[in-house]
C-alpha cells in the first residue's frame, strides 16, 4: 500500500512538474503519502462535477475539499476562482479514505490578435488563446478557415469573428471592413517641374507612400512627389498598416516649352506657334504690350504692320507657361536705277528698311555684282533678279531685264509696196524715222518709193537706244509663168514655174494661203509630190504657187484633174457633194471625199478647188455648212477645227471666226455645227449642236446666241440649215419639230409652218431650204421638195427628181443660181444635176454614168489570153472590155431578159479563143465570141454568183445559195454536180461567193472569211484568211478571190481589206486596209493579169483599181 502511494505522487511529480511541489510538501510528513489523480482542466469560467472524480474503489458518500488553488467547492461543485493555475481538491469517502485530484485551471478564452479594422479585399488570421483547446471559428460578414484566416466579404459592417473552445468557451471580435486599398493623384500628367500629391484611400491607415520605379522621389509620409528634373513613367505605391499595397502610374513631361522660343518675322506676316512638353491643351496669349494678334487655340501668329517687340505666351493645362520672344521688323526693300537695259550697260541697285549692312548677289541669270554697292552689269540678254540679304537674312529681289543691244534689219522691198521694219534687241515699243532716201515711216510701217534706190531709216527704242537700217527698195517678184503640166499618170506632176524679183518660193495643194507655207531658196521645182492617204486620183485638184521677195508677195494657180488611166471609171467616181450654194451663176461644192471646197462655173468645169484634210489654215476636218456673201466670198464650217473659215471668190484665205480660240464654256465656241448663212451686213450665222444659232460679226466677233432647246417659239431640235433673207431675217429648219421658223434679226420670233409628216405642208427629215428672190421659201425633206409663199403658205411640191437615165435623184442639198435653175447635190449617185423649170435635168458633175468607159456597180471582172479587161456593170446591164492600158475597147449587152441582154450581169469567164460566159440574174448563163456576138443561152435553173474555166474548158460556177460547185459542160450543157465545201475546214456558214482556177485545175473557194483551196478531184487541201482583225485577217465576209500565175492568193472581203497569200497559204502583204485611207471601198471583182498585176473592181466608187504583184497601186 506504501509503494503505491510513492509511485501515485512520483507519477503526479512527473506529470505536473514544480506546478505541484507545494502541494506535496505540504503533505510531507503524512504516512503514508496521499494518491493524486489529475483531473481535466477547466478555465476560469467553468464549473466542474467533482462526484465525477471519485474513485472507483471508494465508498460514497464522498466529500471534497480544495486544499490547494483558487476555488471553491459546494458540495459536489468545483467553482473556479479568478486566479488561474491547479486546483489540488481533496476526496474523502466514508470509509474515511482520502485521495487527491490535480484539476489545471486557465485563464477566460480570449482571441488574438484584437484586429477591429481591415480593408474589403485583405485577409487576415485570429488565433484563439487560453481557454481549453482545441479551438474552431466562426464569422459573420466573411468566411473564415479552420485555421482561423478571415477574408471579408462585404456582406454586414462589422463583422464578427468568434472562436471556440473545447469546453464551449468562446470569445469574438467585431472587425469594421473598410473599402479596398486605393490611391489618387491630383494629376495623372505633370511637367518635370511639378510636384503631385498621392493620396491613399480605403485599407487600413496609417498609410506609407513608396517610388516603385521611375524617375523622381516621394515623400513616405505626405505622399508628396517630385520628379527632380527626370521625366518618363513613374509607379507610386501607397502601403496600409495591414501591408496591403495600391500602384499607380504618373507620366512625367518634359517642361513646357514654346515653339520656336524666339523669331524674327516681317511685318504682317502670319507664323504658327508651338507648344512642347507640359500638360496640353495649351492656350496662347500675347505679353502685354505686344502689338501682334494670336490665335488662343491655334497659336497662329499675325505681326503687325509696323515694327514691334512682342511676347507670345503659351499655358499648359496644369498653369504652366513658356515664353517666345517676337521681333516684328519692316522688310528690307530693293531699288533699281533701270528695270531693263541694252547689254554692256551698268545698273545700280539700292537697299533700304530691315536691318543694314546690307549684301548684295545674283539668284537668277548671270552677270557681277558688287556685293556690298549693289552695282551689276550683264553677260547676256535675258530676265535678271538681283537680291539684297540685311543682317537678319531678311531678302529682297528686283528683275530686270537685259536686252540684245538694239539692231535693224536690212530688207529689201518692192517699190510702192509697204512692209513692216523689223528689228532684234532693244527695249520696245520701238519707233523709225527716215535718216535718207525716200519713202515714208509711220510707227514702223514703211512704205517705199516708186523707184529703186535705198533708204536708211532710224531705230529708237524705249530706252533711247538707237540703231540704224537700210531699205533697198526693188522690183517686187512676179512670175513669168507657172502651170502643171499633163498627163498626171503618178503622185508627182511635172511643174512650170518660172518668175522675176524673188527670194523664195512655195508650192502648195488646195491652199491658197501663205500660212503654213515652208518657203524655199534656190531653183525653182519642176514637180510636185501631191500623195495623200486617201482617193488621191481622178481627182480636181488646184495648185497653188507664190514667190516672195521681203514681205511682198506674188501669186499664181492652176487647176488640173489627175488624169490617169487608172482606176478605170468616172473621174467623179469618188466625188461626195454634201453641200452646193450658188453665187451667181457659179457653184460652190463641198466634196466630202477629199475633204475640200469647189468652185464650178456653171457649165460644171472646175474653176479651182480650196482646202484638203488638216487643221492649218485653208484645211477642214470636215465641213459642215456652207455660204457666200455678197462679194462672192465663201464661209466654211470647219466642225472638228471649231470654226468658220472665209476666202475670197478667188479661193484666197482671209480669215477664221472666231478671230481667236475660245473655251468651251464660252460664247463663241462651237459644239457639233450645223450650218452657216451670212447676212447683208457680213454678219455671220452658225448653228450648232446645243439647238441655239450664234451671230458674229464681219471681223469675226461674237455679238448673240439665239435660240434655245425645246419645242416652244423661238426654240430649236437639231438645226438642220438656216438662210438669211434681205431683211436679215433668219429662217430655220427646226427639224426635230418638224418645222421651218422665223425668227427677226435680233432674235425674236415671228412665224412657223409645217408639221410631222409626208403630206403637203409636212416634213419629214428636213434637208435643205432656200429663200428665191421672189420671197418663196423652197424647202426640202425627205418626201421631195416643197414651195411656200413667204408667209409660210404651201404652193406645190416636186415628190420625185430623176436624172437623163431615169436613176432616182438623192438630194442631199440644192441651191438656185441666179439664171432661176435649180441645182442639186446628190452625194448617193449622179452628183451635181441642173434642172430647168419644167425639171427637166441636165447633169453637171456625174460620179457615174452610161458613158463608155464609166461604170455604174461594176462587179465581177476578168482578164483573157491578150490580156485585155473584162468589166461586168450590174446596173447599166453591159459588159465593158478595155485594153490592158485601161483604154476603152467595147461593150456588150443592154438592159433585158432577151438572148444577149443582161438583167443584172454579175459573173464573167473568158475562153482561150476570147469568147465568153456571162452568168446574170436571170437564173442563166450566156456564151458570147470573142467580138462581143451572142451564140447560147444555158438555163441553169440557179443563179451563178462567179464562173471559173478549167484547162479542159470545162465551166464551173458557185450558186447563190447553197455549198456545192457546179459544173457546166458547155457543149453538152449539162449541169452536174462538181464537189460540195460543205464540211470542210473554215467553209463557214454562207454560200460560196467567188471562184478561181490555176493552172493544174487547183480550185480557190472565196467562201466566208477564208480562201479554201481543193484539188482537181475536190479534195480539201488548205485555207487561208480568216476573221480578225490580225495580219491576213479579214473584218467581213470575202467579195471575191483568185490566183496569180505564180500560184499566190489575193483575196478581198466587202468592206475594202485585201489580202496577198502565197501558194501555201501563207500571208505576204496587204493592199489595202479597211478604215480611213482604204484604197477600196467596197471590193466585188478579183483578177489577175499574166504578170500578176492584180485587179479589183469596187462597187462603192465605180471603179477598177489596178496593182502591183507586191500590192502597190498602179496608175498607167
Amino acid at each position: 500500500m506504501l509503494l503505491r502511494v510513492w509511485m501515485a505522487l512520483i507519477s503526479l511529480v512527473l506529470a505536473t512538474g514544480c506546478g505541484v511541489t507545494a502541494n506535496i510538501a505540504s503533505l510531507r510528513g503524512k504516512t503514508p503519502l496521499p494518491h493524486v489523480s489529475s483531473g481535466p482542466t477547466l478555465s476560469v469560467d467553468n464549473t466542474l462535477d467533482l462526484s465525477t472524480l471519485t474513485p472507483a474503489t471508494g465508498k460514497s458518500p464522498f466529500t471534497f475539499e480544495v486544499v490547494d488553488g483558487d476555488a471553491t467547492v459546494s458540495g459536489n461543485t468545483l467553482t473556479p476562482g479568478t486566479t488561474p493555475g491547479d486546483v489540488l481538491v481533496k476526496i474523502t469517502d466514508s470509509a474515511g479514505t482520502e485521495s487527491f485530484v490535480k484539476i489545471p485551471i486557465t485563464a477566460s478564452l480570449d482571441i488574438s490578435p484584437k484586429q477591429l479594422v481591415l480593408s474589403e479585399n485583405g485577409a487576415y488570421t485570429y488565433n484563439g488563446t487560453q481557454g481549453v483547446p482545441p479551438y474552431s471559428f466562426s464569422a459573420t460578414g466573411g468566411s473564415i478557415t479552420a485555421s482561423g484566416t478571415f477574408t471579408p466579404d462585404g456582406s454586414s459592417n462589422p463583422a464578427t469573428v468568434t472562436v471556440t473552445d473545447s469546453l464551449g468557451n468562446t470569445a469574438s471580435v467585431n472587425i469594421t471592413v473598410n473599402p479596398a486599398l486605393s490611391s489618387s493623384l491630383n494629376h495623372a500628367t505633370i511637367a518635370a517641374n511639378n510636384s503631385v500629391t498621392l493620396s491613399g484611400a480605403g485599407g487600413v491607415p496609417d498609410y506609407i507612400y513608396s517610388l516603385i520605379s521611375g524617375p523622381g522621389s516621394i515623400n513616405a509620409s505626405s505622399g508628396v512627389y517630385t520628379s527632380g528634373g527626370g521625366t518618363g513613367v513613374a509607379t507610386l505605391r501607397v502601403t496600409d498598416s495591414l501591408g496591403n499595397t495600391f500602384d499607380r502610374t504618373l507620366t512625367v513631361n518634359p517642361e513646357l516649352a514654346a515653339s520656336p522660343s524666339s523669331a524674327r518675322l516681317l511685318t504682317t506676316v502670319l507664323s504658327l506657334f508651338s507648344a512642347t512638353g507640359g500638360v496640353p491643351p495649351y492656350t496662347y496669349t500675347m505679353g502685354v504690350g505686344s502689338a501682334g494678334t494670336i490665335s488662343l487655340m491655334t497659336g497662329a501668329y499675325t505681326a503687325p504692320n509696323t515694327a514691334s517687340a512682342d511676347t507670345v505666351i503659351v499655358t499648359d493645362a496644369l498653369g504652366n507657361t513658356a515664353t517666345s520672344m517676337v521681333t516684328v521688323v519692316t522688310s528690307v526693300t530693293l531699288a533699281g536705277n533701270r528695270t531693263s537695259m541694252q547689254k554692256g550697260l551698268t545698273a545700280t541697285f539700292t537697299a533700304s528698311n530691315g536691318f543694314p549692312p546690307y549684301t548684295y548677289s545674283i539668284v537668277s541669270g548671270d552677270g557681277t555684282i558688287d556685293a556690298t554697292s549693289g552695282d551689276y552689269s550683264a553677260l547676256t540678254s535675258g530676265s535678271k533678279t538681283i537680291e539684297v540679304t540685311d543682317s537678319w537674312g531678311v531678302t529682297a529681289q528686283w528683275t530686270i531685264t537685259v536686252y540684245e543691244p538694239l539692231v535693224g534689219n536690212d530688207f529689201s522691198v518692192g517699190t510702192g509696196e509697204t512692209t513692216t521694219v523689223t528689228y532684234s534687241g532693244g527695249q520696245p515699243p520701238v519707233t523709225a524715222a527716215i535718216l535718207s532716201g525716200g519713202g515714208s515711216i509711220s510707227g514702223l510701217s514703211f512704205t517705199a518709193p516708186g523707184v529703186a534706190g535705198t533708204t536708211t531709216l532710224r531705230l529708237t527704242d524705249a530706252d533711247g537706244n538707237i540703231a540704224d537700217t537700210v531699205a533697198t527698195i526693188v522690183p517686187p517678184p512676179s512670175f513669168t509663168s507657172f502651170s502643171v503640166n499633163s498627163p498626171f499618170t503618178s503622185a508627182n506632176v511635172s511643174i512650170t514655174m518660172t518668175g522675176a524679183n524673188y527670194d523664195s518660193w512655195c508650192l502648195r495643194l488646195n491652199v491658197n494661203s501663205t500660212d503654213g507655207c515652208t518657203w524655199q531658196t534656190g531653183p525653182l521645182p519642176t514637180s510636185l509630190d501631191i500623195t495623200r492617204p486617201q482617193k488621191l486620183y481622178k481627182d480636181p485638184k488646184s495648185y497653188y504657187a507664190f514667190l516672195k521677195r521681203g514681205n511682198s508677195i506674188a501669186a499664181a494657180s492652176d487647176h488640173k484633174i489627175f488624169n490617169s488611166k487608172f482606176p478605170l471609171g468616172s473621174p467623179w467616181a469618188a466625188f461626195d457633194p454634201k453641200y452646193v450654194f450658188a453665187h451667181g451663176t457659179d457653184l460652190w461644192v463641198y466634196d466630202a471625199a477629199t475633204p475640200s471646197v469647189r468652185k464650178f462655173d456653171k457649165h460644171g468645169n472646175v474653176l479651182f478647188t480650196i482646202g484638203e484634210f488638216g487643221s492649218s489654215k485653208g484645211m477642214f476636218n470636215p465641213l459642215k455648212g456652207l455660204a457666200s456673201d455678197s462679194a462672192g466670198n465663201v464661209y466654211v464650217g470647219d466642225n472638228v477645227n471649231r470654226r468658220v473659215q472665209k476666202f475670197s471668190p478667188t479661193g484666197e484665205w482671209l480669215m477664221q471666226i472666231p478671230a481667236t480660240p475660245v473655251g468651251s464654256t464660252d460664247n463663241g465656241y462651237f459644239n457639233d455645227m450645223r450650218e452657216v448663212a451670212v447676212d447683208s451686213a457680213g454678219n455671220v450665222y452658225v448653228a450648232d449642236g446645243r439647238h441655239i444659232i450664234q451671230k458674229f460679226n464681219s471681223v469675226g466677233e461674237w455679238q448673240a446666241n439665239i435660240g434655245s432647246s425645246g419645242t416652244g417659239d423661238g426654240q430649236f431640235i437639231n438645226i438642220e440649215d438656216i438662210k438669211i433673207d434681205s431683211a436679215g431675217n433668219i429662217f430655220v429648219a427646226d427639224t426635230g419639230n418638224h418645222r421651218i421658223q422665223k425668227i427677226s434679226p435680233s432674235g425674236t420670233f415671228l412665224m412657223k409652218f409645217g408639221s410631222n409628216g409626208t403630206g403637203n405642208g409636212q416634213f419629214y427629215g428636213l434637208k435643205d431650204l432656200f429663200l428665191d428672190s421672189s420671197g418663196d421659201i423652197l424647202v426640202l425633206d425627205e418626201s421631195g421638195l416643197q414651195r411656200f409663199s413667204s408667209t409660210g403658205t404651201w404652193l406645190s411640191k416636186q415628190v420625185l427628181l430623176t436624172s437623163p437615165t431615169s436613176y432616182p435623184v438623192y438630194v442631199s442639198s440644192f441651191t438656185i443660181d441666179s439664171e432661176g435653175t435649180l441645182v442639186v447635190a446628190d452625194s448617193n449617185l449622179m452628183g451635181i444635176v441642173k434642172f430647168d423649170g419644167a425639171l427637166n435635168p441636165t447633169p453637171l458633175v456625174r460620179r457615174f454614168s452610161d458613158d463608155d468607159g464609166h461604170f455604174y456597180i461594176p462587179q465581177k471582172i476578168s482578164v483573157d489570153a491578150s490580156q485585155n479587161i473584162w468589166v461586168t456593170e450590174s446596173h447599166n446591164h453591159r459588159i465593158q472590155k478595155f485594153d490592158n492600158h485601161g483604154d476603152f475597147l467595147m461593150k456588150v449587152g443592154s438592159n433585158g431578159n432577151g438572148d444577149g441582154q443582161f438583167q443584172y450581169p454579175g459573173a464573167i469567164a473568158i475562153m482561150n479563143d476570147g469568147s465568153f460566159f456571162v452568168a446574170d440574174y436571170g437564173n442563166r448563163i450566156q456564151k458570147f465570141d470573142a467580138a462581143g456576138n451572142w451564140q447560147r443561152t444555158y438555163p441553169i435553173g440557179m443563179r451563178a454568183t462567179a464562173l471559173a474555166l478549167d484547162s479542159a474548158g470545162q465551166l464551173y460556177f458557185t450558186p447563190l445559195t447553197g455549198s456545192k460547185i457546179r459544173r457546166l459542160n458547155p457543149d453538152t450543157g449539162v449541169v452536174t454536180e462538181a464537189f460540195d465545201t460543205a464540211g470542210t475546214p473554215d467553209s463557214g456558214v454562207f454560200a460560196p461567193v467567188g471562184i478561181s482556177i490555176d493552172s493544174s485545175n487547183n480550185f480557190y473557194i472565196a467562201s466566208d472569211y477564208h480562201v479554201l483551196k481543193f484539188s482537181p478531184t475536190g479534195t480539201f487541201l488548205f485555207s487561208s484568211g480568216g476573221l480578225g482583225s490580225a495580219s491576213g485577217k479579214f473584218g467581213q465576209v470575202l467579195g471575191d478571190a483568185a490566183v496569180s500565175p505564180n500560184g499566190d492568193i489575193i483575196a478581198a472581203d466587202q468592206l475594202g481589206t485585201a489580202h496577198i497569200f502565197s501558194s501555201t497559204g501563207a500571208f505576204k502583204a496587204t493592199i489595202s486596209s479597211s478604215g480611213v485611207g482604204r484604197k477600196v471601198v467596197g471590193p466585188r471583182g478579183i483578177a489577175v493579169d499574166s504578170a500578176g498585176n492584180i485587179y479589183i473592181s469596187d462597187m462603192a466608187k465605180n471603179q477598177v483599181l489596178k496593182f502591183s504583184p507586191a500590192g502597190v497601186q498602179l496608175f498607167d
